[in-house]
């Protein structure tokens, strides 16, 4: 019965779930683009050496550059639909 409900009446529209999808993939390349940048840390302090606490800045910048530009982009988003600002203040957008 319940599946019925939900099947019958459409929650997302396709515009909604492809942004919604978008938004899932840029947080996944984040997060990606950290644990690559981290991994090879003690080959890469080598390579460019550096100490320690630089390669910390190195790694610590990407996340907070990735944070910056996603609060710049929902604002952006939110001046187009409401219901981004909704996602936002729920948590399901993690920027």
């Amino acid at each position: 019965m319940i599946s019925e409900y939900l099947s019958a009446r459409q929650i997302f529209s396709s515009y909604q779930k492809f942004v919604f999808t978008i938004l899932t993939f840029i947080q996944f390349i984040g997060i990606l683009d950290f644990i690559v940048l981290s991994s090879p840390g003690v080959q890469l302090i080598k390579a460019l050496y550096i100490i320690t606490s630089q390669f910390g800045l190195v790694v610590s910048a990407n996340p907070n550059c990735a944070s910056i530009s996603g609060l710049l982009a929902g604002d952006f988003a939110d001046c187009f639909n409401s219901k981004i600002k909704a996602w936002k203040e729920s948590g399901l957008i993690l920027f």
